[in-house]
């Protein structure tokens, strides 16, 4: 039973400027993640998807396939990942590539460990029609939040959670942002991720952070050397 990794890495980034090969502890940090993927030895080959001739060298260069290159449809700002997890599939399939299992794995997620691709796998073999992928506790109960506009309240928590004490309150959890596997039958059909009874690997909030703006990218490169 083949399984694939697929890693979409677009080239115009928005909020953090090429942040899909941008030096991460002194390396591009794409680099950490294919080394990751090939060193776990659960996937017959590893994919990237990109629009990006610099980003598709690096990948080369540390092992990856680049097969093709996105089509600019597909690498705007409303193309979303699994249109472009199916684009792959679809590519490899016309070129009779065998595979059953799919590996999205984001070119930020240097989080992912081999202990936890191996335990999603096992998971998975045991799961065969769920999405495993990572998740993070929220700091703090998600039901004593509130939204603030120009400093001031304007959306409250709901009424029934004041006098809630917060160890009585449900445990809530976010997308981790590291890997989501699955048969490719579930990418290709849009099953949603986030259906009831789809499995989470927890990560702890010191040892993980979604890389999505400069402070997320300084935070984690500290996390990281501490390891």
């Amino acid at each position: 039973m083949k399984c694939i990794a697929i890693i979409p890495a677009r080239g115009n980034s928005k909020r953090i400027k090429n942040k899909n090969i941008k030096f991460f502890n002194n390396k591009p940090i794409i680099h950490y993640v294919i080394k990751k993927l090939k060193a776990s030895k659960l996937f017959s080959n590893i994919y990237v998807s990109t629009d990006s001739n610099k980003i598709k060298s690096i990948a080369e260069k540390n092992g990856a396939i680049v097969p093709f290159k996105r089509s600019k449809i597909l690498s705007n700002d409303y193309s979303s990942s699994r249109d472009v997890i199916i684009d792959m599939i679809k590519y490899l399939e016309k070129k009779n590539i065998k595979f059953n299992y799919v590996c999205c794995v984001y070119p930020t997620s240097v989080f992912v460990s081999n202990l936890i691709l191996k335990k999603a796998f096992k998971l998975l073999l045991n799961n065969q029609n769920k999405f495993i992928f990572g998740a993070i506790p929220f700091a703090t109960p998600i039901e004593r939040g509130f939204q603030l506009k120009k400093n001031k309240i304007y959306k409250n928590m709901k009424k029934k959670f004041i006098k809630t004490h917060t160890n009585k309150l449900n445990k809530t959890y976010y997308d981790s942002g590291q890997f989501y596997l699955a048969k490719k039958e579930m990418f290709v059909k849009k099953v949603p991720v986030f259906k009831n009874g789809n499995i989470a690997i927890k990560f702890d909030n010191y040892n993980c952070v979604d890389i999505n703006n400069p402070e997320d990218w300084k935070l984690a490169e500290i996390i990281y050397k501490n390891l």
